[in-house]
């Protein structure tokens, strides 16, 4: 028998008559290895930023590893390494319930009411629970936790054993003591960081320490620090570069990104304005170029430009710059349709694009990255924008653009994405081509797509003779003799393969025709594929066809197998967030393309 501490989340959603299931958890930070089971008994599979929760679902987390979810309205949820949390609920209790089966979770309930078994927990109480040899141990870091016949104060812990019994330990844990609530402090982890204040400069090591305003931060690229005021918070990681405001701001960035959240508005000032993150909402700003990126992460972010003040809503992205102009950027698509690994430059044939793709870029960025996608080099005019964990979602219109994966730390990377309106159906040729090649001296070039050339090589002016002599010279290597009764000859397919030829034809008797050039080139504009057949459900899209030699298939980052005649058929799985598939075909001559099948509307 499965045994844990059940967290029932009182919130208006839990009360949902919808048919539909209910959404009790969103996932919005992986760190390493994370994995969702997304109903009761189904496999583990890899989890992603944005993935939602519901009942008889599951999220793991393995060694060194890290989760963080928003839990009802306005909790949080960090699920530490090593640890399975599981999302319930028990039979005559209309309320949405986790279990944790193993590891440890750290809580807190915002404006949300959230029980721990026997305990609820008020709003505004942070506190650890944690499965121990002798049962579940509740630690109240912050406000209280309320028992039938008792009340837990912050300080102390609570131990539900496996026989039932409680064990409250007072006082065992101290609550962290609170810097006045109109101080200034700075919060410093991994290396140390510089500040400069007065013209003076010393080094703060890890831990929290006080901080004047005006003072100028350097974070290096191993570190990051969070600032904090009445409530505010600003978070930077290295590499960055930032003043701690005054009256009116919580930082001034120059270089880097920071992240605004915290119970009160935060506030940050770049060149050319200013920007607020709402209270429990969530903001980044990422200096690029001299300018702003600025996304609306969680809650309404305003935005006071030179000439204007405007509001983005939760998901919406702009570029301020350091003139004072302000430029909304279109959000990003929830729903994709195929996901490329950051770095490949591929072609995707989509008869519906506009195409919602998905970057992935975990292994480009250790850390939260960005992508952003302009339609030349200098990425002067970005289009489009999007941060996450792991990988982010962005809207890539018809045409050739160019995208950039930017993060801190980590090297980023760079490609370009062709996006053609074609649905890759277009049968490949069945016959090879023919081609008649005169002696006549001219230079013949012939393009192959999957079948090599038929060629017939003839020499119209011959002399009558018994016999000829067809010579083949490739530009490196041996020449082929070939006889003939008449002055004409027919090279079956694949007698010739890729490259440059020299031919002329020896008469019986003596002489020689004209010599002639053929190049044999591979078609780099023929189709690599043709999609033979789509057949779509709602939970997956079966898909038949065709690709030319040299070819490889995967489907969902797993290989798929070709017969002899190069024909394939796979069934790709649609995910809660996609609206269709993609079809991954590799070939080392026409690059990399991607063929993407929609999912067919109810």
């Amino acid at each position: 028998m499965r045994s844990g501490i059940a967290i029932a989340v009182v919130a208006a959603a839990a009360c949902s008559r919808s048919s539909s299931p209910s959404v009790v958890a969103v996932l919005e930070l992986v760190e390493s290895q994370v994995d969702r089971m997304p109903s009761a008994d189904a496999p583990w599979q890899p989890a992603r930023v944005g993935d939602t929760f519901v009942i008889d679902s599951a999220v793991r987390t393995g060694a060194a590893s890290r989760a963080k979810l928003r839990v009802g309205g306005s909790g949080k949820l960090d699920v530490n390494p090593n640890t399975i949390v599981r999302f319930t609920r028990k039979p005559g209790r209309d309320r949405h319930e986790v279990e944790v089966d193993t590891g440890s979770v750290e809580l807190e309930t915002g404006e949300t009411v959230i029980g721990l078994g026997a305990a609820v927990l008020d709003p505004r109480t942070r506190a650890r629970v944690e499965r121990t040899s002798a049962g579940v141990r509740i630690d109240i870091a912050l406000g209280r936790a309320v028992l039938e016949d008792q009340v837990l104060a912050a300080g102390q812990s609570i131990t539900l054993t496996t026989d039932g019994k409680r064990v409250v330990t007072p006082g065992d844990v101290a609550p962290r003591p609170a810097p006045p609530t109109n101080a200034l402090a700075i919060t410093v982890t991994g290396a140390p960081v510089t500040v400069t204040v007065d013209g003076r400069t010393n080094t703060l090591a890890p831990g929290t320490h006080p901080i004047e305003p005006g003072s100028a931060v350097t974070v290096p690229a191993d570190s990051s620090v969070a600032i904090t005021r009445d409530g505010a918070r600003a978070t930077a990681s290295g590499p960055s570069s930032l003043r701690i405001g005054g009256k009116d701001s919580l930082v001034e960035l120059a270089s880097g990104t920071v992240a605004l959240d915290g119970d009160a508005p935060a506030v940050a000032r770049v060149r050319g304005g200013s920007v607020t993150s709402p209270a429990r909402g969530e903001t980044t700003v990422t200096i690029v170029d001299g300018a702003a990126a600025i996304d609306a992460r969680r809650g309404d972010t305003t935005v006071t430009a030179k000439r204007e003040t405007v509001t983005l809503a939760q998901g919406e992205s702009a570029v301020l710059t350091a003139g004072g102009a302000l430029e909304r950027i279109a959000p990003p698509p929830e729903r994709t349709v195929a996901t490329i690994a950051a770095g490949e430059s591929p072609v995707l044939h989509d008869p519906r694009a506009p195409t919602p793709v998905r970057v992935r870029f975990d292994t480009a960025c250790s850390a939260p990255g960005t992508v952003e996608v302009a339609r030349d080099r200098s990425f002067s005019r970005v289009i489009a924008r999007a941060s996450g964990v792991g990988g982010a979602n962005v809207l890539v219109p018809a045409g050739t653009v160019f995208y950039r994966v930017r993060c801190a730390p980590g090297r980023g990377e760079r490609g370009t994405i062709r996006v053609v309106r074609d649905s890759g159906k277009t049968p490949l040729p069945k016959a090879a081509a023919r081609t008649l090649v005169e002696m006549d001296g001219r230079e013949y070039t012939i393009l192959f797509q999957n079948l090599m050339p038929e060629i017939t090589l003839s020499w119209r002016d011959a002399p009558r003779k018994a016999s000829y002599t067809f010579v083949v010279a490739p530009r490196s290597g041996a020449a082929k003799r070939i006889a003939s009764r008449e002055p004409k000859l027919a090279l079956p397919t694949g007698t010739l393969r890729e490259g440059q030829y020299t031919v002329w034809v020896e008469p019986e008797g003596g002489g020689r025709s004209e010599d002639s050039r053929i190049v044999i080139d591979f078609d780099n504009a023929a189709p690599s594929a043709s999609i033979d057949a789509v057949d779509s459900a709602a939970a997956a899209v079966r898909v038949k066809g065709t690709v030319i030699e040299g070819s490889s298939v995967s489907a969902g980052g797993a290989a798929v197998e070709l017969d002899r005649h190069r024909r394939f058929t796979t069934t790709i799985p649609i995910g809660d967030d996609e609206d269709g598939v993609s079809v991954r075909i590799a070939h080392d001559k026409l690059g990399i393309h991607y063929y993407v099948m929609r999912k067919t509307a109810p």
